[in-house]
């Protein structure tokens, strides 16, 4: 009797195990160092949940080593949009998330070279503005915090040269740049350059050193230019205020 109980554990175990290599086996990313042939991932991570732009994986490793796996990555992919999107051109494909948490790797990701539609903010992007852009609006506002909240006293530039007759000299072009939150100015102008709308927010940065010159495209994508003025930069835009 208990040799026919054991000879049935036995066999229970031997399905179970059965069961689960197949599964493992047949799994599209357990066995393999990537997904669908264009992401990499690593060894040992179960697919559980797929959909369109995006899959779920469960992995045995430990995360730290998850991790370096995933920076090693994405760092040798091309990079846009301020290291928040990558470009894999070997898969052919744009990963715009990849990150892990409780041994939960999760990837959000385009077959589109969704690097390819950012804007760059070129050398000569002031000229260019000024030579060929239309422009839709301009305000320049006198802004302050009342309490919580931000109130601003907004005028009308009536005279554009007062805006491209700052003379400033370059310092730097990025993405992410703080501008002050407290007591400041911002011109905001509106326009069509080659067909497309953009914003061009001016302003003092964080630190209070330079003018903070903020591009945004039709995508909310932001560009940054710090530049240093010969007058400390609130007053640059304060005199523009006080002359409208």
């Amino acid at each position: 009797m208990k040799k026919n109980i054991k000879k049935i554990f036995i066999k229970i175990a031997v399905i179970i195990i059965t069961i689960i290599i197949t599964e493992l086996t047949v799994n599209s990313t357990f066995l393999k160092d990537n997904y669908d042939k264009k992401i990499a991932v690593p060894r040992f991570s179960y697919l559980t949940k797929e959909e369109e732009g995006s899959i779920t994986l469960k992995t045995l490793k430990k995360e730290e080593k998850v991790q370096e796996f995933i920076n090693s990555y994405l760092e040798g992919l091309t990079s846009c949009y301020d290291e928040s999107y990558f470009y894999d051109k070997n898969g052919k494909v744009t990963i715009t998330k990849y990150n892990i948490k409780n041994h939960t790797i999760t990837i959000e990701y385009s077959d589109e070279y969704l690097c390819q539609t950012q804007y760059v903010l070129e050398d000569n992007w002031l000229t260019n503005i000024q030579e060929n852009a239309t422009i839709e609006e301009a305000i320049i506002s006198k802004c302050s915090l009342v309490g919580t909240l931000f109130s601003c006293n907004e005028k009308n530039i009536t005279d554009m040269n007062q805006i491209y007759n700052i003379t400033a000299t370059h310092i730097e072009t990025k993405d992410n740049i703080a501008q002050a939150e407290d007591n400041t100015y911002i011109a905001t102008i509106t326009y069509i350059l080659d067909n497309n709308p953009y914003t061009l927010n001016i302003t003092v940065n964080g630190d209070n050193e330079y003018l903070l010159y903020k591009v945004i495209d039709a995508n909310d994508h932001p560009k940054n230019a710090l530049y240093e003025v010969e007058t400390d930069p609130y007053s640059t835009l304060e005199t523009i205020y006080n002359n409208f």
